[in-house]
């Protein structure tokens, strides 16, 4: 509602508030449109407006002020003269109505030009600041998504939906985001549990050798390293437990194998069956020659056979000795045989079977000699070119001419091992060069020095890993420098400064043409601009090219909201501009 005010050449303006009916006096005319505060309620309102009096009537309006003038000063005259002769009263009660209440007059305030923010216009005002905010934020939302880092971006896009929350395409973008990011997390804790269950089996696997649980503890490295055959724990741990056990094992049987042989000779003595305790002391002695108990059993044994008087004791125990001697012999055990005959012969010196056993036993034990020799070298020299499985095989041939053959069996045990050994050398060695020509640096160190480990001092190896080493270094300056290019751009993008940007992708492609993030370096390079051609021909006019630079922005990054945001701005500008223009 407006209020009403009278203009006249020789009266102050007069207005009355519309609200409270209050009598506002202005001395100049109130500016058009504008609004003004009544002092006594509050209310706002626009004064109305009359038409000025037209300039060719300004003579009678001159006229009617004359005599309006000198009416004025009559009454002035009359009152003052009827005033003198009021004895006393105060003059102000001439100045008002008996029967009209006071009606007070104020001066109009004028409000300062601020308060004018309030209501629509500062509300239109804050709208605009989160229109902006929000732009703002889901540009750097894109930024982190291209930059892989979804978690930045999913907190962008939080942001941006807290302006406002019913956006659909911030929706959108902030559910891919979570989405990144939970796979991301989902791996990293997947990596860490892995890595967690290999430090618990390496733990268990070291608890059990610790314990001289051998078998336990080389079945548990040897899952470690199915786990993670660069785990230089479970390979070393692997080889010490499976060396342990083997030794452990010898030994174990040994004892068992002694200890049986012992009880065995000890009853056959106390039974008087001299030759078989003999046999069994003699055994247990070849097996366990640091251990004085079986020669001193067998001496006893010896002197019973010696000390018989009963030809029949005699002839049952010559006739035990010859079949030992026989059975031993075609056991290829000629040591044994010699002992067997040489023994008979003590209780009938002269037999000539016994004696001519004794001479065959000799020569086939001198050619067996020689031919467990011959196969020893063969094991030797194959073990010297490094042809361990020949080596083993050659060895294991020995122990078929000789069995129980402590050198044999030890040669055999280790051609085994670094046959196996060189077995993970040559696997190594084929990852670490497909590694190599791959440019995959860090995988073929790790494979050669797996193959180290197997073959501790391999030049070749040795000199593969000093090579993957250097690569490793170089390619560390070269992505050092790539990151910092790549970040930079990434920062540049953040600003909208797309010309900087696109120079910082291209020089982190120079420093590292190779690495991983490479081509996506690229497509943020073209996009950068992209996005720069297309904001200078906005700012020069030219929109219909501005639209095409942005659309080829987001063939490079679809669903890129600066794009999509100034894509749209650029064809709503170009569809308002006539045709034929520019």
């Amino acid at each position: 509602m407006q209020g009403n005010f009278s203009e006249h050449p020789f009266m102050a303006f007069a207005i009355r508030c519309p609200r409270c009916q209050s009598r506002l006096r202005a001395t100049s005319a109130p500016t058009p449109g504008k609004a003004v505060a009544c002092p006594q309620c509050g209310h706002r309102f626009v004064p109305e407006m009359t038409d000025a009096p037209a300039s060719g009537s300004s003579i009678p309006w001159a006229l009617a002020g004359v005599a309006v003038l000198g009416l004025v000063v009559a009454i002035g005259i009359g009152t003052a003269m009827w005033l003198n002769s009021r004895p006393n009263e105060p003059q102000a009660s001439t100045n008002k109505k008996a029967d009209e209440p006071e009606r007070k007059e104020v001066p109009i305030k004028k409000e300062e030009p601020k308060k004018l923010d309030s209501g629509p216009e500062k509300k239109a005002d804050d709208t605009e600041k989160q229109k902006q905010e929000y732009i703002r934020l889901m540009i750097e939302a894109g930024v982190a998504s291209a930059g892989k880092n979804p978690e930045e971006a999913m907190n962008a896009y939080a942001a941006a939906l807290k302006l406002f929350p019913k956006d659909a395409e911030a929706t959108k973008k902030f559910d891919d985001a979570k989405a990144a990011w939970e796979v991301i997390v989902k791996a990293k804790q997947a990596d860490e549990k892995t890595q967690q269950e290999l430090d618990t089996l390496i733990a268990n696997a070291q608890d059990s050798l610790q314990k001289k649980h051998y078998a336990a503890a080389t079945d548990l490295f040897k899952l470690a390293l199915e786990r993670s055959p660069s785990d230089d724990r479970a390979f070393k741990g692997f080889t010490a437990a499976r060396e342990a056990l083997a030794k452990n094992q010898d030994e174990t049987k040994k004892l068992t194998d002694v200890q049986a042989l012992m009880d065995s000779g000890k009853a056959s003595l106390k039974q008087g069956r001299y030759a078989d305790a003999i046999r069994d002391f003699a055994a247990a002695q070849r097996l366990d020659p640091a251990n004085p108990l079986p020669g001193q059993f067998r001496k006893d044994a010896e002197k019973a056979i010696d000390n018989l008087k009963n030809d029949q004791e005699k002839k049952f125990e010559f006739q035990k000795l010859l079949d030992q001697g026989n059975t031993a012999s075609k056991g290829q055990r000629y040591d044994d045989a010699e002992q067997a005959y040489r023994q008979a012969l003590k209780i009938y010196p002269n037999d000539k079977i016994a004696s001519n056993a004794l001479d065959d036993v000799r020569r086939l034990a001198k050619i067996a000699r020689n031919e467990f020799d011959s196969t020893m070298v063969r094991g030797n020299l194959a073990m010297r070119d490094g042809r361990f499985r020949d080596a083993a095989d050659a060895y294991r041939d020995a122990l078929r001419i000789a069995p129980g053959s402590d050198a044999a069996t030890k040669a055999a045990r280790e051609a085994d091992r670094l046959a196996e050994n060189l077995s993970i050398y040559m696997q190594a060695m084929t990852r670490a060069t497909t590694a190599m020509s791959l440019r995959r640096w860090l995988d073929a160190a790790r494979a050669y020095q797996d193959a180290l480990r197997a073959n501790p001092g391999d030049i070749a190896a040795s000199q593969g890993l000093a090579d993957a080493q250097q690569a490793l270094e170089t390619e560390a300056i070269r992505r050092r420098e790539f990151d910092k290019h790549w970040a930079a751009g990434l920062q540049y993008v953040k600003t909208l400064r797309y010309s900087d940007a696109a120079d910082e992708f291209q020089q982190a492609i120079r420093a590292f043409p190779t690495h991983p993030q490479a081509d996506v370096a690229a497509r943020n390079r073209r996009y950068s601009d992209a996005m720069g051609k297309g904001v200078s021909a906005m700012q020069g006019t030219r929109y219909s090219e501005a639209v095409r630079h942005f659309q080829t922005a987001l063939s490079e990054i679809p669903g890129d909201f600066a794009a999509q945001n100034r894509l749209q701005q650029a064809r709503t500008l170009a569809q308002a501009i006539p045709k034929g223009k520019t």
